[in-house]
């Protein structure tokens, strides 16, 4: 996403931020307070794709980091902090 020009609309964020934290498309359009077809339709934006790719590969990273920490801690015996 670093030195892209992507524009999103308001709901399109929504959508994306929704599909990011929920388990299913209609629990996505719940927590938007919109109809199922906006993150559906949202979905079929290429840049909408794209930023929610971003965004779940910097999510992956951000739980593997916290992983690896927590490994390297327990196994040499570092209290979790």
């Amino acid at each position: 996403m670093a030195g892209s020009e992507r524009k999103l609309s308001r709901k399109q964020e929504e959508a994306i931020v929704g599909l990011l934290s929920t388990r299913s498309v209609e629990e996505a359009a719940r927590a938007c307070n919109t109809p199922v077809r906006l993150p559906t339709r949202s979905m079929r934006s290429d840049t909408a794709r794209a930023v929610l790719r971003d965004m779940e590969h910097h999510i992956d990273l951000a739980i593997q980091s916290t992983i690896t920490k927590m490994w390297r801690r327990n196994s040499f015996g570092t209290p979790f902090k």
